[in-house]
């Protein structure tokens, strides 16, 4: 009995000195050779954690943590106003005092900063990843931005060896900061052992200008993971203990945590922590390669695609510029990258009717500052130097009141533009002026190609056709093919910020000026359709929108019953009194005058990225679903009658 009572002892003794306090001091690192040196300044209030337990240093700037027996890392919550070269962790057993050098992260009067956001770059099977890099380094060295934070799928062994040659704080002159996604759980001990030799923790905290910014791990991935959500659940508990209360706080992580308003991070075991009561401002993700902003009650979700190959969605290849204050106000920018100081004159060209002058200009590293135009006939000037006004993110205008003197000359309009960066390019484009055209509208197009077959209508174009007007909507307009209806323009816009751009537009199918617009909940991604006097639309939430053609009045709206996410990109169609609309599950027939569903399919789920257009022929509507396939539903009952995954299809 002693024997055993003393083994016992014995091993709670040798389980006592495996879980060692850790003691070491944060410092201003004034030379950054990495050490502390006589005279250096020590740093009161840091939080220093173990992955578990979390405490700030003293006035001294020492710190002592318990220790546990998960602990891999020592790591700080980086404060405002400093950086740290790659080092803001210590594996356990390779150091404990952290050094930070001073940095301004561009904070303005009101606490205001932004920071840029890459998701997805999975670089294992791609190269030449030089001209996007230097799109960031570049834009965040002009806009002075605060850092950068990659939110995971960097990408398998390959991927990760090399990304952090590429990207790093150092050779980024900015702060660069690392999400785990579920393709960066590897071949391992455990499914973080490569990304943490390599990144450090899967979780981790800083802060910037009043601002708590916390990094939490994708929940699983290819290869199950050392960590559990218990471990991420007790030490967020213990970091967010340490916030002042008020302080807005953003979560980063690969994936979204919920669709609904409720932020509430669970662990296996029962614990649990509302977030909603920690002032969360934004969930910032990526994993599903599609812009999509929207408001989840309190928090602003945010998911970006990819900046090298563009989205699953088909939206273009860009990065994300957040903007944040100390209040918690969050805003957005896509940055569209491989855009070295581009500029095209739209309009006018060739024969115009219109003196709308209209210039897509763009660098992936710069804002456009200011924009003029001159009009010359030969050598000589007849419209002096005039500014240009910002219409779009692309886009700039004037209208350049053109002399009467002026019909039937070739007249050259040369266009400048000048970066915040300094730099300057300039353009000219050839037309003859000529207002006297006559416009003839042709058929309805309520659909897109024509009809909801999609089988295109027959119709006379002649041979003559030149631009009579143009028109800027003032939001960006996405796949929503325009329709035309009773001599009126239809068309709908994205509003991938979320700033209340998105919204259905009707245009006097003569002159081109807004008749209507009416505002919806979300980007419009894709076509919509017309029957019975009706304007029909489906945001990316998945709500459907039925707005009288004439008045631009709702008639009725439904919320489809889609998936939270992935977003809606798909496209609509209606004829015959009848609106097709939803995707997967969500999918469905309505009574186009009244919103009553008329059946629901309950044959196949929905398809992430999907950007196919619901076509209805022969009793037929065909859907597609990314990576599914291919579905034919009879279009009076919903029955599933065939799908076909081969051929690619899926």
């Amino acid at each position: 009995m002693s024997y055993r009572f003393f083994n016992i002892i014995a091993l709670l003794s040798l389980c006592a000195v495996n879980i060692s306090a850790h003691t070491g001091k944060v410092f201003v690192d004034a030379n950054a050779n990495g050490r502390f040196d006589k005279g250096e300044k020590l740093l009161k209030g840091v939080v220093v954690s173990d992955g578990l337990n979390v405490v700030k240093t003293a006035s001294d700037g020492t710190y002592v943590l318990p220790g546990h027996e998960r602990e891999r890392f020592i790591f700080i919550t980086t404060p405002s106003g400093y950086k740290t070269m790659n080092r803001y962790y210590h594996r356990i057993g390779e150091g404990t005092d952290f050094g930070l050098i001073p940095y301004n992260p561009g904070i303005g009067k009101n606490g205001e900063h932004h920071f840029i956001q890459i998701t997805d770059t999975e670089i294992f099977n791609t190269s030449n990843q030089e001209d996007w890099i230097s799109n960031i380094r570049d834009y965040a060295s002009n806009q002075k931005s605060a850092f950068v934070i990659h939110t995971g799928d960097i990408c398998y062994e390959k991927g990760l060896r090399e990304h952090i040659k590429l990207m790093n704080t150092e050779n980024m002159n900015v702060p660069v900061y690392y999400c785990i996604g579920n393709h960066d759980l590897v071949k391992g001990k455990y499914g973080e052992e490569l990304f943490e030799s390599i990144y450090g923790p899967v979780y981790y905290s800083f802060d910037v200008a009043g601002v708590h910014y916390v990094v939490t791990p994708m929940s699983g991935g290819d290869h199950k993971p050392g960590y559990t959500s218990d471990d991420v659940c007790n030490w967020l508990k213990n970091d967010l203990s340490q916030v002042a209360d008020g302080t807005p706080v953003v979560v980063f992580n690969h994936d979204l945590l919920t669709t609904s308003n409720d932020f509430v991070f669970k662990g296996e075991s029962g614990s649990q922590l509302n977030l909603n009561d920690y002032n969360l401002r934004a969930w910032i993700y990526g994993h599903w390669h599609i812009n999509y902003r929207r408001q989840q009650g309190d928090v602003t979700t945010i998911c970006t695609s990819t900046l090298d190959k563009g989205g699953i969605d088909h939206s273009k290849s860009a990065y994300r510029v957040v903007g944040i204050d100390n209040d918690g106000k969050v805003s957005t920018e896509l940055r569209y990258t491989y855009q070295d100081r581009h500029m095209v004159i739209a309009s006018p060209q060739g024969v115009s009717a219109t003196s709308f002058l209209t210039v897509n200009a763009y660098s992936s590293v710069s804002p456009v500052k200011q924009m003029t135009y001159v009009c010359l006939i030969g050598n000589k000037t007849v419209v002096s130097t005039q500014p240009l006004r910002q219409l779009t993110d692309w886009t700039w205008g004037a209208d350049m009141l053109l002399d009467e003197r002026l019909i039937g000359k070739e007249l050259t309009v040369r266009v400048t533009a000048t970066f915040n960066n300094g730099q300057k390019v300039e353009a000219d484009s050839r037309f003859v002026y000529d207002p006297s055209s006559e416009i003839k509208i042709g058929k309805n197009w309520t659909n897109l190609v024509g009809n909801a077959s999609h089988s295109a209508l027959a119709d006379t174009i002649g041979d003559d056709m030149h631009l009579a007007w143009v028109k800027n909507i003032g939001a960006n307009i996405y796949m929503s093919s325009p329709l035309v209806y009773d001599g009126k323009v239809y068309v709908a816009s994205v509003d991938e910020d979320h700033k209340g751009d998105a919204a259905i537009f009707a245009l006097d199918g003569n002159t081109g000026n807004i008749l209507w617009k009416y505002p919806v909940k979300n980007s419009i991604k894709n076509t919509i359709a017309i029957t019975d006097g009706n304007v029909f639309a489906q945001d990316a939430e998945g709500n459907l929108y039925a707005v009288d053609a004439v008045s631009g009045q709702l008639k009725w709206q439904k919320r489809l019953d889609v998936k939270g996410i992935p977003a809606i990109v798909e496209g609509l169609a209606a004829e015959n009194g009848i609106v097709y609309a939803g995707a997967g599950m969500g999918m469905a027939a309505f009574d186009a005058h009244t919103g009553k569903r008329l059946w629901q399919n309950d044959s196949w789920q929905q398809g992430e990225g999907t950007t196919s257009t619901i076509s209805v022929g022969d009793g037929i509507l065909a859907m597609g679903a990314q990576w599914s396939a291919l579905y034919g539903n009879d279009a009076s009952t919903g029955e599933l009658k065939w799908s076909h995954s081969e051929y690619g299809l899926r």
